[in-house]
């Protein structure tokens, strides 16, 4: 549930107008904004590969932990921490597109290994 809530304020981060956050006001017209809804969910050659670097990060803890959810949180963290860093030091350049598509790699390749043994378990069964 926290890591829900986490992820929730990092991507609403990215579509609330972050200049007026030392200013202590706060404009939330991204709700209506359909730009920035966009920004979020439209992947660069960037989020490409972040995507396609986690799906095998996704399939190998959940090949080695047999935990997919478990999985998939730890690599979110592990992308949050990453962003952070990144926003905390002036490293690369943060951005919450990274963090989405991390966690949508980390899901595929744990979906993927979640399938693959639920057929090699039904096929032993027969």
């Amino acid at each position: 549930m926290s890591i829900a809530a986490i992820i929730s304020i990092t991507i609403s981060g990215r579509m609330v107008k972050l200049s007026a956050w030392g200013n202590r006001g706060v404009h939330v017209d991204w709700l209506v904004d359909a730009q920035s809804w966009e920004n979020l969910v439209n992947f660069d050659d960037g989020s490409l590969l972040n995507l396609a670097l986690f799906v095998p990060a996704g399939a190998l803890l959940t090949w080695t932990t047999h935990r997919m959810w478990t999985s998939v949180v730890a690599l979110v963290t592990l992308s949050l921490v990453i962003e952070m860093t990144q926003r905390t030091w002036s490293l690369g350049a943060p951005d919450v597109r990274d963090t989405f598509a991390n966690a949508v790699g980390a899901v595929v390749g744990s979906v993927g290994v979640a399938i693959a043994r639920r057929r090699q378990r039904s096929s032993k069964a027969f």
